[in-house]
């Protein structure tokens, strides 16, 4: 019998990750790189219709399904994140004023804590916590605070984590109070 006679059935799942222009990602990147300002249609959630917005993009963030940009938004006088798939057009405007040291939330690394979902048994905490190679009941991470969010949507982690039930939440952030300035929930 061959090894490949003998191979066990694998899957992967594969996630539906957004369309992202590709003249619009040279652009911003093209921004980035030459530290340009970009004036962009961008269609947000809160907003019915697409707005105009005069960006300084600084850095490019994968979160696992989307495509962010990092910039500065003139329009609201603060560093925010972009989605580039909702970005419809963009354009140079200028070279950027911003200086990217200024966005303390994305030059300021957090440590993040998590540990086993307090409320499992101590056997399935062993299991979680193998699962999760943590070390003395806790996986600790550094993340940018602007990104902090992002990791925790990606951990399935929330502001209802230790309200909900242990063998769907199985593991909870720890240092939440530490966190607060970066949480947007």
């Amino acid at each position: 019998m061959a090894l490949a006679d003998n191979l066990p059935v694998v899957d992967v799942l594969e996630p539906a990750f957004r369309q992202v222009d590709p003249t619009v990602l040279k652009m911003i990147n093209q921004a980035i790189v030459s530290a340009k300002t970009v004036r962009v249609r961008y269609q947000s959630m809160s907003h019915t219709e697409p707005v105009e917005h005069r960006i300084c993009p600084h850095a490019l963030v994968f979160d696992g399904l989307r495509c962010h940009t990092r910039a500065f938004s003139h329009s609201h006088d603060e560093f925010r994140d972009l989605v580039l798939a909702r970005i419809l057009s963009a354009e140079f405007a200028g070279f950027a004023k911003v200086d990217a040291s200024g966005d303390t939330a994305w030059q300021t690394f957090v440590p993040v804590k998590i540990a086993a979902h307090p409320c499992l048994s101590d056997a399935q905490k062993k299991a979680v916590e193998f699962d999760y190679g943590m070390i003395d009941g806790v996986l600790e991470r550094q993340a940018r605070g602007a990104l902090l969010p992002y990791f925790l949507k990606m951990m399935r982690i929330g502001s209802d984590d230790l309200a909900r039930e242990a063998m769907v939440q199985q593991v909870v952030l720890l240092n939440r109070e530490d966190l607060k300035a970066y949480l947007n929930f």
